[in-house]
């Protein structure tokens, strides 16, 4: 069993933990590790390693502390570069399709779409879990999966809310071209294979421009799949769904 804690999720701060009985991978640096030590009730040493999807400050605003307590952290090159911390013994770059073993976990980066550096998503896998999807600040993702168990994506802001908050072209033409939206999340969660997804938990949501409750119940009814949103404090288990371990194990 896996456990899905969410420190935080959105413009102020992103940090999602994954946690089981002897081992933590973090994802996203954008809460202090004082914050992820009580969440692991004090058990730091859990921690073997911390994924940085980009540069940008929610995301990655406490990696040089990460790092100076030696938690390795895995990113892009081009990441490490705009955060200045290529050359520190404990990053860990990262390639498109290329997988790395952090532990217990297996990971695969591809290529999310943001207004930085060299964003990435992360296809997470764990033998008591499967195949997780993480995409987060990114207004669409190129690549479809399958053989998928969890689904963490960005679902940021909706169109409708946009228009209704008259909000400005410059912002629109900025979240168009960076973020997800409810109509864009939909449309890629039908564009995957769904067979074997257990649930959908939705990240980044917009402080103005979403609606919680109709974004979890739209989700929910195009998918059929129990939706979460990420909210402080969420926990959610991450089971293994025993028939996709028959079929693909």
């Amino acid at each position: 069993m896996i456990k899905l804690i969410v420190l935080a999720s959105g413009s102020s701060g992103n940090c999602y933990l994954l946690q089981t009985d002897s081992s933590c991978l973090i994802i996203e640096a954008g809460v202090s590790l004082l914050e992820v030590n009580k969440a692991l009730d004090f058990n730091i040493s859990k921690v073997c390693g911390c994924i940085v999807t980009h540069e940008h400050k929610d995301h990655s605003k406490y990696i040089k502390e990460y790092l100076t307590y030696g938690i390795k952290c895995y990113m892009s090159y081009g990441t490490a570069k705009k955060l200045g911390i290529t050359n520190n013994v404990f990053v860990n770059i990262v390639k498109q399709f290329e997988t790395v073993i952090v532990d217990e976990w297996k990971l695969l980066p591809f290529d999310a779409k943001h207004d930085c550096e060299e964003p990435l998503g992360y296809l997470i896998n764990h033998k008591e879990c499967g195949n997780i999807l993480f995409a987060t600040d990114t207004y669409y993702i190129p690549n479809t999966f399958s053989k998928l168990s969890h689904i963490l994506i960005e679902c940021n802001y909706s169109k409708n809310i946009l228009d209704n908050n008259n909000v400005n072209e410059t912002l629109k033409k900025r979240l168009y071209s960076s973020h997800m939206s409810l109509e864009t999340c939909i449309d890629t969660l039908k564009a995957n294979d769904l067979s074997f997804v257990q649930n959908i938990v939705l990240l980044h949501l917009s402080n103005n421009n979403s609606d919680a409750n109709n974004f979890k119940n739209s989700v929910e009814g195009a998918t059929g799949i129990p939706t979460i949103v990420a909210d402080k404090g969420v926990t959610v288990v991450l089971e293994r769904n025993n028939l996709w371990t028959k079929l693909f194990y």
